[in-house]
């Protein structure tokens, strides 16, 4: 016989074979399940005589017909349902009451004289037994959890606001041979419906650094990347995190790594800094998962590999990873899954990248008001001054909350003394300071490209918006050697450019094809700049912290 598209509907009682239950209990639990599912499903417009039933002992499989619309499943049903244990419950003893877990899936069914066969049939079984179903079940005080497939939320559920689809929580499905992704929601006895407390499903082999209590904003990003990382169709797909140290390109890792951990089997966090603590972290995953020892990029190569013989999805984060050369040998070259990176730089063929800028001001006043639980609108005029800069804003809100003063205060502090500011107050959930962030940035700048550290020491004492690309012209004749040459040869300007834009200290962008192109004060601009700097000389580290944080 042919195969035919059906529901699949599934429910399973919790604890049936219960040490306390009896026969006579069991029986009692058993008439009382499929009395309240007639009731509902009637209730709900679904034909109950329409449907097939298969008894499984402790619980049943409904295949529901094409013609009741599936929503009614989603929405209607676990209501009426709820309430009908509900009713059951309060008139019960203890050893007769109810909890249920309900699983949704739809697909194509197989019959033959002994019943019924599916891949679908076996899928929604294999929700009913996961693990965060279950422990969402036994958490509630409500009667009812109910789990969707991926495909019954994503065609269904979403769509239709009754099926209450904020509620419901993603996790991965690891049962027998079964690896995809569920989603699950709790019930209650008045029909009203409970978001799962906790996250379910996180990965047994799990190392992400805890969550950020006061993360705030970023959704337009967090969106983009968990797009580039569970792409349909992209079974190894991969995302570049990059900006200027000191944006949160990490918080939104972590962020990123804690919403999508129930997608994944195994979560996997290593600090890519240093070529030490990246063997390290990784060799302690391979630890973890019994891989044979040997040389690192070996070894390495080895662990993704017993990771793709697995058959499992996992998310690999590579955080505060330098550029794409330092990375590439200890990229994975089979698929398992999806790696995320953090870096500085903006140059990457491995992944899609995406640019992290500062807060919006809004960003940062709601970043502010929970860090403090302070009143935003005092914090604007810091705000401003900290250029929205995450770091910066997480070293002012410990300062505030630490020491106890005001908005006011501190804003006066930062006027007077904005290095020292810039220095104090390491936010737990940061490496470094704002100072030390920026140190780093500028050594390495200095160290790849000296005419870009100058570069960027001279611009500083610019207005920060809209300096004109052309504002170097050649024949500066006062000017220091090293800026004569680079303003004679268009190449190294050029390349003195593109290196501070990579490493995110400024934003270079070239002017449009017919565009008006700003006024440019040119060799005038220059040469009172040069003389500014060389009068504020004994005053440079001040106003170079401040200048940066502004730009």
């Amino acid at each position: 016989m042919g195969s035919l598209h059906r529901t699949v509907l599934g429910v399973d009682v919790e604890g049936f074979c219960a040490p306390g239950r009896t026969v006579p209990d069991q029986i009692s639990v058993r008439e009382a399940l499929y009395r309240a599912m007639r009731e509902a499903f009637g209730r709900s417009g679904i034909p109950w005589d329409a449907c097939r039933h298969e008894d499984r002992g402790d619980g049943a499989l409904v295949l529901v017909p094409p013609d009741v619309p599936k929503e009614r499943l989603s929405g209607e049903l676990p209501r009426e349902l709820a309430m009908a244990l509900d009713e059951h419950n309060s008139a019960s003893g203890p050893n007769a009451r109810i909890k249920l877990r309900m699983a949704l899936h739809a697909g194509e069914v197989h019959s033959d004289p002994h019943g019924v066969v599916g891949t679908c049939v076996n899928l929604c079984f294999r929700l009913l037994d996961s693990a965060p179903c279950k422990e969402a079940l036994a958490r509630s005080d409500g009667p009812l959890a109910v789990v969707v497939s991926e495909w019954f939320f994503e065609e269904v559920v979403r769509h239709h606001p009754g099926s209450d689809p904020g509620d419901y929580k993603r996790f991965r499905v690891r049962v027998k041979e079964a690896r995809a992704t569920g989603f699950v929601r709790l019930v209650d006895g008045s029909g009203h419906g409970r978001e799962v407390r906790a996250d379910p499903g996180r990965p047994e082999i799990w190392r992400v650094p805890r969550r950020n209590r006061f993360f705030t904003g970023r959704r337009e990003i967090l969106e983009r990347v968990g797009q580039a990382l569970l792409a349909p169709g992209d079974p190894s797909a991969a995302c570049v995190l990059h900006g200027m140290g000191g944006v949160g390109k990490s918080q939104l890792a972590r962020e990123t790594a804690h919403l999508l951990a129930p997608r994944f089997d195994g979560v996997w966090w290593v600090d890519a800094g240093d070529p030490f603590s990246l063997v390290r972290d990784l060799n302690e995953l391979a630890d973890r998962l019994g891989v044979a020892r040997g040389g690192a990029g070996r070894r390495a190569g080895v662990l993704y590999h017993e990771l793709a013989r697995r058959g499992e999805r996992w998310l690999i984060v590579y955080d505060n990873a330098e550029d794409q050369a330092d990375l590439e040998p200890w990229w994975p070259a089979v698929d398992i899954g999806s790696v995320l990176v953090t870096s500085r730089t903006s140059s990457w063929r491995l992944a899609d990248t995406v640019h992290v800028p500062p807060f919006t001001r809004d960003e940062s006043l709601a970043f502010l008001a929970k860090a403090t639980g302070g009143a935003p609108e005092e914090a604007a005029p810091v705000a401003a001054v900290l250029g929205d800069l995450p770091l910066a804003l997480a070293q002012a809100a410990a300062y505030v909350t630490r020491n106890r003063t005001g908005w006011r205060r501190y804003s006066e502090l930062l006027d007077r003394s904005p290095a020292q500011m810039m220095h104090l107050n390491q936010p737990d959930d940061y490496y470094g300071t704002a100072a030390t962030t920026w140190s780093m940035s500028m050594a390495r700048v200095t160290a790849d490209r000296p005419d870009s550290a100058r570069l960027l020491r001279l611009l500083t004492f610019f207005d920060p918006d809209h300096i004109p690309r052309d504002v170097m012209t050649p024949g500066l004749r006062t000017a220091p050697a090293w800026l004569r040459a680079l303003a004679d040869e268009p190449v190294r300007y050029d390349e003195a450019v593109g290196t501070l834009s990579e490493y995110a200290l400024f934003i270079a962008v070239p002017l449009a094809s017919g565009a008006e192109r700003p006024p440019s004060a040119g060799a005038a601009a220059i040469a009172a700049s040069l003389r500014l700097a060389q009068g504020l000389a004994a005053r440079s580290v001040s106003c170079f912290a401040r200048t940066w944080l502004r730009t």
